[in-house]
């Protein structure tokens, strides 16, 4: 015969909590959770201080050459420089030929005569209303004493020119006048040895009228 055999348990009321038990060990970490979404972006913050300057840089490379600029407008005069010195006198020009446009062609003449030791000799009296210019005088002492012949009107006459020996290295025998020497109507042509010399002095003379 079976028999049931019952057990009853009773519960009593619940105790007081005990003290605290002392902390576990740390367990390991966990794994990183997925980034949260940014947030809104916050508001600019205030300027900073501005720093020092940096160092000049390098040179850049020359540029090529612009274009010419237009000339600009001419200035005023400026006043008149200084008169410069005047200049050397140029060599003297070859005489020119004589000819019948230049006045004296078909009035050339010429007289030839001997000086003598005293005295005056005259060869030639201007007429009224001429004018005779001297161009060339040859003057030469048959024995070679130097001096000169006084040629012209008057006591001083109007030149005095050499008379040469006809011996080697003696001066020229012939004087010339750029600008002629000028006997006016009325005077005369002639000569006078000054001083007197040995013997006679032939003089040729030449010239034109007008």
């Amino acid at each position: 015969m079976f028999h049931a055999t019952t057990t009853l348990t009773l519960t009593g009321a619940q105790g007081p909590q005990g003290d605290k038990g002392a902390d576990g060990a740390q367990g390991p970490q966990g794994l990183k959770g997925a980034d949260g979404a940014q947030g809104p972006q916050g508001d600019k913050g205030a300027d900073g201080a501005q720093g020092p300057q940096g160092l000049k840089g390098a040179d850049g490379a020359q540029g090529p050459q612009g274009l010419k600029g237009a000339d600009g407008a001419q200035g005023p005069q400026g006043p008149q420089g200084l008169k410069g010195d005047t200049g050397a006198q140029g060599p003297q020009g070859p005489a020119g030929p004589v000819t019948a446009p230049s006045g004296r062609g078909g009035s050339i003449r010429t007289f030839t005569g001997p000086v003598g030791t005293s005295g005056i000799t005259v060869f030639y009296r201007v007429p009224e209303g001429k004018t005779f210019v001297i161009t060339d005088i040859i003057a030469i002492n048959q024995f070679g004493q130097p001096g000169f012949i006084n040629i012209g009107d008057g006591v001083y006459g109007n030149a005095f020119v050499p008379a040469c020996a006809m011996k080697p290295n003696s001066p020229a025998c012939t004087t010339s006048f750029q600008a002629g020497l000028r006997i006016e109507a009325g005077e005369r042509i002639q000569g006078q040895q000054i001083p007197d010399l040995a013997g006679l002095v032939w003089v040729t003379i030449s010239g034109y009228e007008f």
